[in-house]
Order: C-alpha cells, then structure tokens, then sequence
C-alpha cells in the first residue's frame, strides 16, 4: 500500500470517516481511518461472535464491553472481550460501517491493531501462539448466521483459524512481545498488523464499508484482550 506524507489531511479524512456518517467524501489520495478504542463508544459498534454449536452459548461466555486497562498499563480505558473455546474454534468480533469512500470504486485496504494481553511470546504452546488477530472489511454488515447443523457462522469469509478469508488478513497472534513464559504472566500492549497486506472490497452505492477486526481461537481455553486502537489504510485499486 503506498504511504503519504501528507498528515494534516489524512487526518482530516479520518475525523470525517468518523464524524460525519451522510456525505461520502470523494478523495482518490490514500484514506486512513483511525479509531482510537481508548475514546470511542461501544455502543458505535456491532459485536458478536461465531465458530461454535448455538447450544453451547452459555459455556462460551462471551463477553464484549469498555474495561479498563490493567493498572501497569494505565489503567485507561479500552475495548475488551473474552471467551472461552470449547469447541477448538472460536471467533469474536467488533465491527463498524464508515461512510468515507467513492461509491462503488474498489480498494485495497490494509489494517493495524493496538492491543494487550498477558500472552508472552516466550509461549510456543497454548493459547497465545493458537488464538489470532484478524481485521477485513465488508460491504455487507459482518453478522453471524444460524448453519444448518446448529452452528453459528459469519457471513462473511474471514477465514479458518489462522487461515485468512477473502474479506479478512491474518495481523498475528495474541502474544504481547515480552521475553519468557512466566506464571503469573504480566500484560502489556503490543501492534499486529501490516498495512501493506491488503484484501480489495467495494463500496456500496452510498460509500459505505463495514471494517472490522476480532480474534480467532483455535486452543481449547479462555482467552481476553483489551484492544486501543484500530487503523485502516485504504488506497483505490487499479
């Protein structure tokens, strides 16, 4: 994806990506859209999750709110979820429309999360190497679907465990970058993602794109992450 050095008016871009949700804004320079998770209301997004029997819901125990970050961390605010997989898979999800681009023009989109967890990447075994982080984009709304053999499933392809979809890129694990697997283990915040890593998506007749990111499990436990920042980098396709 090709970088811009013109900050001032990505900015822009981003806070009306953000702010002004009526009039697509017709640009053909390289969009970031940047939501800082620290700030943004959940009730702005859609949250879900999917990969398991709808019998088994309870035991998921899936949970999605505004928590606040561990105290060595700051302690500010942060998006959070966690779930237990009981089932080897487990995907859980936030997602958002933003109304920034050109009706029905074509992009490449690549994205960066901000993120922590007490997943040491001292850990080669367990649930930080095997629970991943995934970000795509969509033109319809990511929503999960009753399967014909009572499962949840997305309606979106976002890929299989740390396989990547046509409408997701696989950003890395869970592991925060500390040396060691010590228990009891320490948070801290840690970035996956590379915004050169692109999937193309359209945009819908009024300009519109569902963006969203989420983890995807595929070790039988529970995991939790707090996320603060989401970036997307969207540049038009040839």
């Amino acid at each position: 994806m090709h970088r811009t050095s013109r900050l001032g008016r990505l900015a822009a871009l981003a806070l009306a990506a953000l702010t002004a949700c009526s009039d697509p804004v017709d640009v053909t320079d390289p969009i970031v859209v940047e939501f800082d998770l620290t700030l943004d209301q959940l009730s702005a997004w859609a949250i879900g999750s999917s990969d398991y029997l709808a019998s088994q819901e309870a035991a998921v125990e899936f949970q999605a709110e505004k928590r606040a970050l561990p105290d060595n961390l700051g302690g500010g605010p942060a998006f959070y979820h966690a779930g237990t997989n009981i089932s080897d898979d487990l995907w859980m999800y936030f997602a958002r429309q933003v109304q920034a681009f050109q009706p029905g023009a074509t992009y490449r989109l690549g994205f960066q999360v901000h993120f922590a967890t007490n997943q040491h990447s001292g850990c080669t075994v367990g649930t930080g190497p095997s629970v991943w982080i995934k970000a795509g984009a969509s033109t319809e709304q990511p929503a999960r679907l009753l399967s014909g053999d009572g499962s949840w499933r997305m309606n979106v392809d976002k890929g299989e465990q740390s396989q990547v979809g046509s409408a997701a890129v696989l950003l890395g694990d869970i592991r925060n970058g500390l040396p060691g697997c010590p228990s009891p283990p320490q948070y801290q915040a840690n970035v996956a993602g590379d915004p050169t890593e692109t999937i193309a998506v359209t945009a819908d007749d009024s300009g519109a794109i569902w963006l969203f990111f989420g983890t995807e499990s595929g070790f039988e436990s529970r995991h939790e992450i707090y996320f603060t920042r989401f970036t997307v980098q969207a540049t038009l396709q040839d």
